[in-house]
């Protein structure tokens, strides 16, 4: 949008309250000719759901570690912790579309936390990661998850039905955002699953951090109302109404410093939410990372389906990488 035209840059020091945002928030809408061309609103990270009552009814720890995740995965496939007497649970829940490459979003927290990449650099120029030798590693665990019978949920399930795969118990692991609340409170119960940061994998436990921005629109007549409105919504009361609304709260985790999410939500979930945030990061925000996205979600798709993830399709994915960088005059 930025690039055609479509909405304009933000002076900063010109926004009311714009200090009470973090220089993190403000960096997320900053791209590489240093010019702002948003105003933050709304951030979160992914964490991990657990079906609490399956894992104690299998007696079986809270995982802190990756082999943690796959042994409870396995467990949850296998034991029968619905206690139907059918074999009709998996380990995991995952929206593994290549629908605006969503299958990288869920992908990358994995790939990070075990020491690879998709990409490398900062400040509008990169470079593809996701052949090194540590990435390939990576991959090639997560496509073992896919491989192993079970573990995961047969399908390319959208983010829209894998949610429903998890509240209707059929997955005992979700990762996802905490827009997830408000549904799974309903289903499959407030009292029926927990909320944890990301078990820790060989390189830690970083997941994908989200985060909502206002932009100012080229094309309106009335831009005073325009930045009215966001310093409105960036003020401790617009960020209060945001997480206090009907439904899902559209502000998850406020950006207005002078806000607490737990103190607002009532909720020590959100305490892992924030705990999560500060171990999680954000796909590049100053270059055009939409084409890559996708490319990475459409290739885990056809490498995890046919369990033929290899260091030379991976290799030629990089490869794909740097030429839509040097496309956009971005490559390191």
């Amino acid at each position: 949008y930025a690039n055609e035209g479509m909405i304009l840059p933000v002076d900063r020091k010109a926004v009311k309250g714009a200090g009470d945002l973090t220089d993190d928030s403000w960096n997320s809408v900053k791209m590489a000719d240093g010019k702002y061309y948003g105003v933050p609103f709304s951030q979160h990270a992914q964490v991990t759901f657990i079906r609490k009552d399956w894992r104690e009814k299998l007696g079986l720890p809270v995982p802190k570690t990756h082999e943690d995740l796959v042994a409870l995965a396995t467990a949850f496939a296998t034991q029968d912790p619905d206690g139907n007497g059918v074999a009709d649970t998996y380990g995991m829940a995952v929206p593994g579309t290549t629908d605006r490459g969503f299958f990288a979003w869920w992908s990358a927290p994995y790939i990070w936390q075990r020491g690879g990449e998709i990409v490398s650099g900062g400040k509008g120029q990169y470079k593809a990661e996701i052949g090194s030798k540590d990435s390939v590693k990576a991959v090639d665990w997560l496509q073992n998850l896919f491989c192993t019978p079970n573990l995961v949920q047969p399908g390319a399930l959208t983010n829209a039905s894998a949610t429903p795969f998890f509240a209707e118990g059929k997955a005992g692991i979700y990762q996802t955002g905490p827009y997830a609340f408000a549904n799974f409170d309903k289903s499959p119960g407030k009292d029926k699953y927990e909320v944890i940061t990301a078990p820790k994998g060989p390189d830690g436990s970083t997941t994908l951090q989200e985060r909502t921005s206002i932009y100012f629109g080229a094309s309106t007549n009335k831009p005073e109302k325009q930045q009215a409105l966001a310093e409105y919504l960036i003020s401790a009361a617009g960020q209060e109404l945001g997480m206090t609304a009907p439904g899902q709260p559209v502000v998850r985790l406020p950006v207005n410093k002078k806000v607490d999410a737990v103190k607002v939500f009532g909720d020590e979930r959100w305490s892992v939410v924030q705990d999560q945030l500060k171990d999680s990061r954000l796909f590049p925000s100053d270059i055009d990372f939409t084409v890559i996205r996708q490319d990475v979600a459409e290739s885990f798709n056809s490498m995890f389906g046919q369990c033929s993830a290899d260091a030379a399709g991976l290799k030629d994915l990089a490869g794909r990488i740097d030429e839509e960088l040097t496309n956009q005059d971005a490559l390191k």
